[in-house]
């Protein structure tokens, strides 16, 4: 038996799945390279058809809490501060000379860390004959433990000589980043359903035709990072936002291609496919005398209430979602009836179940009322404003519609209707929201149900 210096990586397990989108619904394997250098104490190796009587060599993973802030893609004022590395898992095994170099062989399954379990990683690990090791006929499944932002995972190896070891990885170390799905998907899943984001992807403004769209890629990521809801880019589920741009049916054939994905790789194929519990969408929208309605696309046609196109888009909605889904609809004005063109009708009516009738939202709620979703309920902005960060938001449910700032600030007090409109703006932080981080909680309340709330508050009156 010999020893040498030895790093360990991880990589995708599966070279045809490479893409721009790693995440821990696929497999990875270990690499374990000889090397001139390594942090780690010189180990042992064997020969390929060597096998210890026990382990000689510890394959530990660690997440790299440290990394968390330099990897945030969210709004720069919720930027994290810097994690702690915390152990993963540690896997009993030894070292074994193999076609091309070595290979790390595992003697026992992975002892998790004592952190805080942040959903599993699969592991293509090579059993002590080098055959691929599996239980159950499944890849080994070896828990991420992390500290802080868990939805992107930074993790690194050590090899170590003996176990308990906790020396974590140096700052030189190789890092391997990927998306922690299955405790994303796992934990919408505990509360009755994904949820997902959408937005107009247009492209960088084009000379020819100019048009600010292009933010909407900005808002949906922002949008998608915040309620850490699912996506497709690259035909990949990852954390963030679907962007679409032929017309509203490329949401459809999305929530159709996501909730597929998700019961093949996260549940294997076993039990229902998971209904869509809430979802957002950030378009254009206008309520006046000729529009009501959304655009749903560069280059479509706007969806408009009536029309046979808005009744088909809201059957595909229904087919997809569970009975008590929630649509935040972050397009301006398509809260509003057409009367209150052009400057919305935020906290004009208060006490009033109906507010906001014949609006848009109003409409797409009671037409998934209509299609057996009589739980669904609706959001959406009074006015013009930014796609995610408009904080004037009326919820429309079976219960009633109501005014987010009255559920929160409770009746205005006097006779003026719009007593509320001002100190509603400062305190919900839209009078400076590109550094406040209260706003960002209008938009969590969009992804919320409120139809106990509205009916308690409506029953008091």
């Amino acid at each position: 038996m010999a020893s040498a210096k030895f790093i360990a990586t991880l990589d995708l397990a599966d070279a045809a799945g490479k893409s721009a989108i790693l995440t821990n619904l696929k497999p990875f394997k270990v690499l374990v390279q000889k090397a001139a250098a390594s942090p780690d104490p010189d180990l042992p190796f064997h020969a390929a058809a060597d096998t210890p009587s026990a382990p000689d060599v510890w394959l530990q993973i660690w997440s790299m809490g440290e990394n968390e802030p330099k990897k945030w893609k969210g709004p720069p004022q919720l930027k994290p501060k810097d994690g702690k590395n915390e152990l993963c898992c540690e896997i009993p095994g030894f070292i074994a000379e193999a076609a091309g170099g070595h290979e790390f062989r595992a003697l026992g399954a992975p002892k998790a860390g004592s952190g805080n379990a942040l959903g599993w990683m699969k592991l293509r690990l090579a059993d002590p004959s080098g055959k691929p090791w599996q239980k159950d006929g499944k890849d080994f499944h070896a828990q991420i433990t992390a500290d802080g932002v868990e939805d992107e995972v930074d993790v690194a190896c050590t090899l170590q000589p003996a176990a308990g070891n906790s020396t974590a990885p140096g700052k030189s170390a190789h890092v391997f980043t990927f998306t922690n799905m299955n405790h994303v998907i796992g934990s919408q899943l505990k509360e009755g359903g994904l949820t997902l984001g959408f937005f107009v992807d247009c492209p960088h403004a084009n000379p020819a035709k100019p048009n600010s769209d292009f933010n909407f890629r900005m808002y949906g990521e922002w949008g998608g990072r915040r309620a850490q809801s699912l996506g497709l880019k690259n035909g990949e589920i990852y954390i963030g936002a679907t962007g679409f741009q032929k017309d509203e049916g490329d949401i459809v054939d999305a929530m159709a291609a996501i909730r597929d994905k998700v019961h093949k790789e996260f549940l294997d194929g076993q039990g229902e496919k998971p209904k869509i519990k809430r979802f957002f969408s950030c378009t254009h929208g206008d309520s006046n005398a000729k529009i009501l309605g959304m655009k749903a696309g560069e280059d479509c046609a706007w969806l408009v209430s009536p029309s046979d196109r808005l009744e088909k888009f809201l059957d595909g909605v229904a087919s997809h979602c569970a009975d008590d889904m929630v649509w935040a609809q972050c397009s301006c004005h398509c809260a509003a009836p057409r009367s209150a063109s052009p400057n919305g009708d935020y906290c004009v009516s208060p006490k009033d179940p109906k507010v906001g009738e014949g609006s848009f939202s109003d409409v797409c709620r009671k037409g998934l009322e209509k299609r057996g979703r009589a739980d669904a309920a609706v959001w959406g902005h009074t006015s013009a404003g930014d796609a995610i960060r408009n904080t004037q938001l009326r919820a429309f449910t079976k219960e009633g519609n109501m005014d987010l700032c009255y559920m929160v600030l409770g009746w205005p007090k006097t006779a003026n209707a719009r007593a509320l409109t001002v100190p509603w703006a400062y305190f919900s932080g839209t009078v400076d929201a590109d550094k406040s981080k209260v706003v960002w909680r209008a938009f969590d309340a969009s992804l919320k149900h409120p139809g106990e709330l509205i009916k308690k508050m409506y029953g008091a009156g």
